[in-house]
């Protein structure tokens, strides 16, 4: 029984707790054990990337757990030609995280190299369950290959649905607007607390927004009211259409990158850029780049990703670049601009962001059998338990951390310092087979509703905007039907414009352009179609043409 777990590279584990003013050490309380299952006992080798050791307590009691033998396997997830390597040679192991989105997945299950899921077996372990019901792409996914569950997703449901990207805005920079429109208009005596201002909620006064900042910098060099890091693909998305999707218009589904639709959002983001509201380098602006701009005073507005990790990050720029603390950058000068709404209708307004696609998921190989099946589901729904997340993040208690419980009589995980290091414990440093915890982990670290389990500095206000912004942009989602089912759809014209296409450069040229929108967009239309986009269309709509058939 070959088991092996791959990874492409990240950090599991960020951010160090401090020490809780006022806390002390209780005893270590003993982690409860499962029951032992009652199964001859099989070897279960488990590839990681630099994984070469399975002789450690997590390893162990593992191993113990679920009646098997753990052999490390050293492989990466990023290694695709290993990975197809063992999966032509009939060697594939029983279960591997991969990118579904590979071509090599669809033919893994075309050729019969890994096997389908049965609903029941997955039915007995309730968390494992919860995953696969709520997972639109493990349903893309079945759909598109006549039924069946063919991998076990990543658990994303802390995402609420939404791309990670958030509006970042300078909260004090649109209060001094509203207060200088005051004092212009009113002979008012000024207020003795700082001025607030309501966050723009449309786009025409997100516009106003941003202008006004663009203007409060005119100037300054690299200055601007908006920065944006790469590409135009949020504010595209915020009128309706993400480019990644496929969209049906005149009786056909295409990229919908190739839409018309597209025209709009170019149209607006090219107003921005010729009155100098957006970086006039965008195309080339790195993240940090982005995030500097922002704690330097040289941008009000940012678009970047918000989870709990970058959310930390940007405030804690801030602070660094300003001499405050993260909690005043959050409470005094930065905030996060829920989707700005924008007209549908006469009158009618609809709040629109790209929604999240989860990539990752576990395949179980064609060579294991229902037995075997279950055993693997175990220990998944093991890895998802309060048991497995608290070793995730803080080992085992008495060796790697301990509770602790305040004045106040709140209880919390304390990590112990390592003396090697004297720094908290690196936990998959320390028992290297913790990192199969992180199996089903769609990089927990970065939400901040699960920091009960993440040893984290994160303040509790930045907490609580950061679950809220998820919660609201989740709701701004967009909907894209079958358009959602496309992207991991496989067809030999579709894998070779994915290779060809590069979508986002050409629209980076359309805003920078001089020529109208329209036509430097229709001139790339044609530049698709000698790349061969009709023929991918057409296989994808013979797909569609087939499934409403049967």
């Amino acid at each position: 029984m070959l088991f092996i777990l791959a990874f492409s590279g990240c950090s599991l584990f960020e951010d160090p707790l401090k020490d809780a003013e006022g806390a002390e050490p209780v005893s270590p309380t003993p982690i409860s054990v499962m029951p032992e299952l009652n199964l001859e006992r099989v070897t279960v080798e488990v590839g990681l990337e630099s994984f070469l050791s399975t002789n450690d307590a997590v390893g162990i009691m593992l191993a113990d757990k679920f009646g098997i033998n753990l052999v490390p396997v050293d492989i990466s997830a990023a290694d695709t030609e290993a990975l197809e390597s063992y999966a032509d040679s009939g060697a594939l192991p029983d279960v591997t995280r991969v990118d579904i989105t590979a071509p090599y997945f669809q033919h893994w299950i075309d050729e019969g190299i890994i096997r389908e899921i049965p609903q029941n077996l997955i039915d007995k372990f309730p968390k494992v369950a919860e995953i696969a019901q709520n997972s639109d792409e493990l349903a893309a996914v079945g759909k598109i290959n006549g039924g069946g569950n063919w991998f076990i997703p990543v658990d994303a449901s802390g995402f609420y649905g939404a791309d990670s990207g958030r509006i970042y805005y300078r909260r004090d920079w649109l209060a001094e607007t509203a207060a200088e429109t005051t004092e212009a208009d009113s002979e008012a005596t000024p207020p003795t607390e700082a001025p607030s201002a309501p966050a723009p909620s449309i786009i025409e006064d997100f516009t106003l927004m941003i202008s006004g900042f663009a203007e409060k910098n005119s100037g300054t060099p690299n200055a601007s009211g908006l920065t944006l890091a790469g590409g135009v693909t949020y504010l595209i998305s915020l009128f309706g259409t993400d480019p990644e999707s496929w969209v049906f218009e005149n009786g056909e589904w295409v990229p919908a990158y190739y839409s018309d639709r597209m025209v709009r959002g170019l149209s607006y983001v090219r107003r921005l850029y010729d009155a100098g509201v957006i970086s006039r380098d965008f195309d080339i602006t790195k993240a940090n780049t982005a995030i500097n701009h922002m704690a330097e005073n040289l941008t009000g507005g940012l678009i970047r990703h918000g989870d709990a990790y970058w959310m930390q990050r940007v405030m804690d720029t801030f602070a660094e670049r300003n001499g405050i603390t993260a909690a005043e950058a959050y409470g005094n000068h930065i905030a996060i601009l829920p989707p700005p709404a924008v007209p549908i209708t006469v009158g009618e307004y609809e709040r629109y962001w790209p929604r999240s696609v989860v990539t990752g998921g576990c395949v179980i190989s064609a060579a294991v059998d229902d037995a075997e099946l279950e055993i693997i589901l175990g220990m998944l729904e093991y890895t998802l338990s309060d048991e497995g997340q608290e070793i995730a993040y803080f080992g085992l208690r008495g060796e790697t951390c301990a509770e602790t419980v305040s004045e106040s009589g709140e209880r919390a995980l304390q990590l112990f310092i390592d003396p090697s290091t004297a720094q908290p414990f690196d936990i998959t440093e320390k028992y290297p087979s913790a990192q199969l915890m992180f199996l089903l982990d769609a990089n927990r670290s970065r939400l901040a509703e699960y920091d009960e389990y993440i040893p984290s500095p994160m303040h509790p206000a930045i907490k609580a905007a950061c679950t809220e912004a998820a919660r609201v942009y989740g709701e701004s989602a967009i909907d894209e039907g079958d358009g959602f089912l496309i992207r991991f759809l496989r067809t030999p014209a579709k894998d070779g414009l994915r290779n060809a296409m590069d979508y986002s450069a050409a629209f980076n040229r359309i805003v920078m352009g001089a020529e109208p929108v329209e036509e430097m967009f229709a001139a790339f239309k044609r530049d698709c179609e000698q790349k061969n986009i009709r023929a991918a269309i057409t296989e994808v709509n013979a797909f569609f043409s087939q499934i409403s058939a049967e």
